[in-house]
């Protein structure tokens, strides 16, 4: 027979906890039921107070009995439970008297009842966190699939304008190139042509001037397209400008020397 703890153990919390802890004493129900009744008769005149007219009022811990229950840390199962709770009973009504019976059945009840709100309680907590994760994730996926917008908008901007910009370049070229040949051909033609070194000195000019408009052109057409950063040695373009230019210049160079 299992020993009931001292009086200044708090009998009720004990009384409790034998519920709560129930697995521990599946294989002893007969004394697991002793304990329970003597439990109810060490607190009866506390769980049952008797009237003026000699009628019981079951004055049951319910508050007691939900704080237990809510912060007791492990899961309880309630079939469990209930199975405990009616092995128990046939045992408490033997040898009783009919109020400790009602005390167990009361009190049994609201354990059962308060066991079933916390489970209910826990699993809307559970579900209402997996529909918060869902929904923070569906978030996230959305603000990527937005950012993946307006990254491809910006894409397809910047790709109309790079193709605006390079069928520019290639008109302004034309047209530079084709001017360029005609004032040459003009001056060669003319009557009052002037001499070589002079057309060469101006075609260098012009070389090296419609070059730079082209490369600023060029250059303003990286930026927008976001290779502002690239550096100067890895720009094509830039190459062949420095070459033109360095062509340029010692056409000037020649030109200007045999002009003085």
């Amino acid at each position: 027979m299992t020993k009931i703890s001292p009086p200044t153990v708090d009998g009720i919390k004990i009384l409790i906890n034998v519920f709560l802890n129930h697995k521990e004493y599946m294989h002893v129900v007969e004394d697991a039921s002793h304990i329970i009744c003597q439990l109810i008769h060490k607190h009866k005149d506390a769980l049952i107070k008797i009237d003026k007219n000699g009628h019981p009022n079951y004055n049951l811990p319910y508050d007691k009995i939900a704080d237990e229950i809510y912060n007791h840390k492990n899961t309880i199962f309630f079939e469990s439970l209930s199975t405990f709770v009616n092995t128990v009973h046939p045992y408490v009504e033997k040898g009783n008297d009919i109020q400790v019976t009602i005390s167990y059945r009361k009190l049994t009840r609201h354990i059962l009842l308060a066991v079933r709100q916390k489970n209910f309680i826990t699993e809307v907590t559970r579900d209402a966190k997996t529909v918060a994760e869902k929904a923070s994730n569906t978030a996230k996926e959305a603000e990527s699939l937005a950012d993946a917008t307006k990254k491809e908008l910006k894409d397809s901007v910047v790709s109309y304008i790079t193709i605006l910009g390079i069928f520019a370049t290639i008109i302004f070229a034309l047209f530079g190139a084709v001017n360029l040949i005609s004032a040459v051909n003009s001056l060669l033609a003319s009557e009052n042509r002037p001499k070589l070194t002079t057309i060469l000195l101006l075609t260098s000019v012009l070389v090296a001037s419609i070059s730079t408009l082209l490369v600023m052109l060029m250059s303003w057409l990286n930026e927008v397209k976001g290779l502002g950063e690239a550096r100067w040695r890895d720009r094509v373009y830039l190459k062949i400008y420095s070459a033109v230019l360095v062509v340029s210049g010692i056409m000037f160079l020649i030109s200007a020397y045999r002009l003085m």
